[in-house]
């Protein structure tokens, strides 16, 4: 009768679990811990292991300061502890639990509130919560970040359409550079292009002065021997070569006719054309000339006043000093091995012949070794077509023979010495 009526005292451990609101796995656990016999949630707990359970489940109170006096050693012993002498049970806190049974039970609530301590610290560490903004910042953040977002896809597109601009027009942005660094641009290679067309068209017993006349800035050049050519000239393509010491070379080739009846003939040359600036506009300096290459070209050029024919020397030396230079030009446009032997490193050219020489002036320096001579010629094409030059020649004088050292196309600067009128 006995044993029915404690097997009909005892709880199976879902229907305790129910009871205290805990899972069956926990109270599975806890009665482990505290060596109860259960092995599944339908094992069965009496009453004295179901109040054990409860006190296990109730949160330990606050330790209590150690008081100075002194106590009974007999009062250290907890409420509900089986006393030394009998091995009864205290059934008053632990619901009649054996020593043995209450020493595991405290063993196993240390532990347990050790790693509850351990688990609590583990939590505040990895738990960060994250940084609360007013509603204010969080607008200026965002807002801040969508403008910033806009401004890098304005510069995306910029810089695209930049360098898509700059590979459609590569020339947009390029300008010729003289050697002697004169920043030139096409406003020049317009305006002398311009010059040529005018140079070169021009009909039949018609002269072409008047188009001429603004390009040398309103007033035509002196030009001792006046052309008097009556024949048709007519651009066939003019190509800019070189912008350089502020000469313009251009390769032109054009077309002549001398008589009404007579077929066109073309011609090919290098066309040079000395030119200045002034307030930012141009002007022919100088009178254009023909060479055969790109070597020969005027330096610093500067237009001039030929009045009179002057010279320091008498006059048989300026009639030998005369006959020189004839003869020098007449191989210039003639014979190159003649020329070599008259000067040094200078090239002539070919389709023109000298004519005539219109003007000259000698200077000689303080040793009288070294003779420059500005001289005005006039050369003549296959066709009787004629146009004048201007040049600077540099001679050296040894004993009685003269040799052209240099060769400048243009009459230099002025010199005070001449004589201008």
């Amino acid at each position: 009768m006995s044993e029915k009526r404690n097997q009909m005292s005892k709880t199976r451990i879902y229907e305790v679990a129910r009871n205290l609101d805990r899972t069956s796995k926990e109270i599975l656990a806890i009665s482990n811990t505290l060596g109860f016999e259960a092995k599944a949630a339908n094992s069965s707990l009496d009453q004295a292991q179901i109040s054990a359970i409860e006190n296990f489940l109730i949160p330990p109170e606050p330790k209590k300061k150690k008081s100075r006096k002194k106590v009974n050693q007999f009062e250290n012993v907890s409420d509900g502890l089986v006393s030394e002498s009998s091995g009864q049970r205290q059934s008053e806190n632990y619901g009649g639990m054996t020593k043995k049974e209450v020493k595991r039970y405290q063993k196993a609530q240390r532990k347990l509130e050790k790693q509850s301590k351990t688990r609590q610290k583990v939590d505040k560490k990895a738990v960060k919560l994250p940084k609360q903004y007013s509603q204010r910042k969080a607008n200026m953040i965002v807002y801040g970040t969508v403008i910033g977002l806009v401004a890098l896809s304005a510069f995306a597109l910029f810089s695209t359409g930049l360098r898509n601009f700059k590979q459609a027009n590569p020339q947009s942005v390029t300008a010729l550079k003289a050697d002697s660094g004169l920043d030139t641009n096409n406003k020049i290679n317009l305006f002398l292009s311009n010059f040529v067309g005018a140079y070169f068209n021009k009909g039949l017993d018609n002269s072409n002065q008047d188009a001429l006349i603004p390009f040398y800035g309103g007033e035509l050049l002196d030009v001792k021997n006046p052309q008097t050519n009556k024949g048709a000239y007519e651009l066939v393509s003019s190509t800019l070569l070189e912008i350089k010491d502020k000469v313009g070379s251009y390769a032109v080739i054009y077309r002549v006719k001398t008589s009404e009846g007579d077929s066109w003939h073309e011609v090919s040359t290098i066309f040079n054309i000395p030119f200045g600036e002034k307030s930012g506009k141009y002007y022919v300096s100088d009178l254009p000339f023909v060479t055969q290459t790109e070597s020969l070209q005027a330096n610093k050029i500067k237009q001039n006043k030929l009045d009179k024919m002057t010279s320091i020397y008498d006059e048989a030396w300026q009639t030998k000093a005369n006959n020189f230079v004839s003869a020098f030009f007449t191989a210039y446009t003639s014979d190159d091995n003649t020329l070599a032997t008259m000067s040094k490193g200078i090239r002539g050219i070919t389709g023109y012949k000298f004519k005539s020489l219109d003007y000259s002036y000698y200077t000689l320096n303080q040793s009288e070794t070294k003779l420059t001579a500005e001289i005005q010629v006039t050369f003549e094409d296959n066709f009787a077509m004629t146009h004048s030059e201007d040049f600077t020649l540099e001679l050296t004088k040894k004993e009685d023979m003269l040799f052209v050292s240099k060769l400048y196309h243009g009459i230099k600067a002025s010199d005070s010495k001449k004589d201008r009128g």
